[in-house]
């Protein structure tokens, strides 16, 4: 394990117009005689690579790597470090290095197609609808409770027919309650 603070100076200006960085022209003796006087464009994406230092040189093994897109980083609101590192040693679930290839392999909604976000969606959408019936399921087994001990205190108190309907009556009031409170 370790700790590194490298800062590294780069000549680099960020246009946030179009999101990327470019290098600014130079000013000098050389720069009259270059053919290609635009400023060149990169994405604004580090990637760090990580690799054991053997003493044989050509022979270091390639560990992990990671891309940060510089474009989606929330600035610093302070020095947490110090605060933090008792509590939250692992960078991410794959171990302590957030290089390994598990973490490169998460999904970008960028990167997918048409029909790839489709289906994410209807996914979602899927799911938000499964947890709401179940909310609706119980919120009526709640309210359906009193019926179902007097049954069974009283065996002929209710019929199957009347508990249904009931039962179907509080999951469409709590269906409607939870549409209102959406709103």
């Amino acid at each position: 394990t370790g700790n590194f603070n490298w800062r590294f100076i780069f000549n680099v200006m960020f246009c946030p117009r179009t999101q990327q960085i470019y290098e600014p022209k130079e000013d000098g003796i050389l720069s009259a005689f270059t053919i290609d006087r635009e400023p060149k464009k990169f994405k604004p994406v580090l990637q760090l690579q990580i690799l054991d230092n053997d003493l044989l040189p050509g022979t270091d093994d390639f560990i992990g790597e990671a891309q940060l897109d510089l474009t989606n980083l929330h600035p610093a609101r302070g020095h947490r470090f110090d605060q933090e590192i008792g509590e939250k040693v692992s960078c991410c679930p794959c171990g302590f290095w957030p290089f390994t290839t598990c973490c490169r392999h998460r999904v970008d909604p960028r990167d997918l197609s048409l029909e790839d976000k489709q289906a994410l969606a209807r996914d979602e959408m899927m799911y938000e609808l499964e947890q709401r019936r179940a909310q609706c399921r119980a919120i009526a087994d709640d309210k359906m409770q009193p019926y179902l001990k007097r049954r069974e205190a009283e065996p002929g108190a209710y019929s199957d027919r009347f508990l249904e309907r009931l039962r179907r009556k509080f999951e469409r009031d709590a269906e409607r309650e939870l549409r209102q409170n959406i709103f």
